[in-house]
């Protein structure tokens, strides 16, 4: 399909049992490369509690496509200080970079807009004060994003 040889930002996630066991970025990369990369990295992912044969049949995969439309959100969006269940952030500081996705809500619910990027501050760019900073570069995108439920993929809903 020619769908498959698109280049696309892609995430594959691995679930067991309601809880992220793995998770992998990959970036411009034809969609069927960067799924097989990225699931194959998922599996290996040290973040987080390593899977184990017996738990092979309870593994959900989800993969998300990024959009390549990165938005950087007007003052009035900021004032609203509402997160967006529906979308990715990006933030970015020098080098460093960071993405929250939109399953990362049913795993850290923010409070508002601010709570949702000091988590990605601290979490993804490594900042010990976890606070947003201000002189970094923010943008917002849409995803598209599926999960396996019975052997098909499903839009997933955060």
């Amino acid at each position: 399909s020619r769908r498959l040889m698109e280049k696309r930002d892609v995430t594959v996630s691995l679930w067991v049992d309601g809880e992220i066991r793995g998770a992998r970025l990959r970036r411009d990369l034809h969609l069927f490369d960067g799924v097989l990369e990225a699931a194959a990295d998922a599996a290996k992912d040290n973040r987080f509690r390593p899977l184990v044969a017996e738990e092979q049949s309870k593994i959900q995969v989800q993969i998300t496509l990024l959009s390549y439309l990165r938005i950087r959100p007007s003052l009035e969006y900021m004032e609203q200080n509402i997160a967006e269940s529906h979308l990715g952030y990006e933030l970015t500081m020098g080098e460093k970079q960071g993405f929250f996705l939109p399953h990362i809500f049913k795993l850290k619910p923010p409070k508002n807009l601010e709570d949702h990027l000091n988590h990605l501050a601290h979490d993804k760019l490594g900042l010990k004060d976890g606070k947003y900073p201000k002189n970094s570069q923010l943008r917002i995108f849409s995803v598209e994003d599926f999960i396996e439920q019975n052997g098909i993929a499903v839009p997933f809903k955060p």
